[in-house]
């Protein structure tokens, strides 16, 4: 019940945004920055060079409610400019899947396209997510901030560091194990006593 009233709150917030469309849609040098390439699509909302917000505005006839119910593992949406391969651009709502496996920290993330005029033209972009590394520069990280704090304790002892040192170490292991729900209560026990 709750991830529904989340993903009902976030769809409801994404729509605010969106109906007001960023105003980086005025400018097309701007719409590198929030664009998806998509060979072959083709959407009934070009983006020219001449494209003026408000025209775009008034060519959107497919909601983002209606968007996302099309793919209801969604957790985040969001309107945006869809590239084709002629570097043709088109406005289309962007629906965020993702298939994550937290043991092997990896997956694929989806990216489906909905063209903002058409409900029946979409399109689907795939990605495959690998944190392996990112999780080993953090544990890296983590060994390093736990070396340098045991050469300033062995140097002058304090209770203080020594509790945030003890901390610091079962955040390294919750990282490490995968525990991310408790390293993330973990930081913010070592947030609390750096303050």
């Amino acid at each position: 019940m709750k991830s529904k009233l989340a993903m009902t709150s976030l769809i409801a917030m994404a729509a605010l945004i969106a109906v007001g469309l960023p105003s980086a849609m005025a400018d097309s040098d701007q719409f590198k920055k929030r664009h998806i390439e998509v060979a072959d699509f083709v959407g009934g909302i070009q983006i020219t060079e001449d494209t003026k917000r408000a025209e775009l505005r008034e060519q959107v006839t497919v909601t983002l409610s209606e968007a996302s119910a099309l793919f209801l593992d969604s957790n985040r949406a969001r309107i945006g400019v869809v590239v084709n391969e002629n570097d043709d651009k088109f406005l289309a709502w962007i629906v965020v899947e993702r298939d994550y496996n937290r043991d092997t920290l990896t997956g694929v993330k989806y990216f489906h396209v909905v063209d903002a005029s058409d409900i029946a033209n979409t399109a689907t972009v795939t990605v495959e997510i690998d944190n392996t590394d990112r999780i080993q520069r953090v544990l890296d990280r983590l060994d390093q901030k736990i070396d340098r704090i045991t050469e300033r304790l062995a140097e002058n002892p304090n209770e203080k560091k020594t509790e945030f040192l003890d901390v610091l170490m079962q955040l390294r292991d919750a990282t490490s194990n995968g525990e991310y729900s408790l390293a993330k209560d973990l930081r913010v026990e070592l947030k609390s006593l750096r303050g």
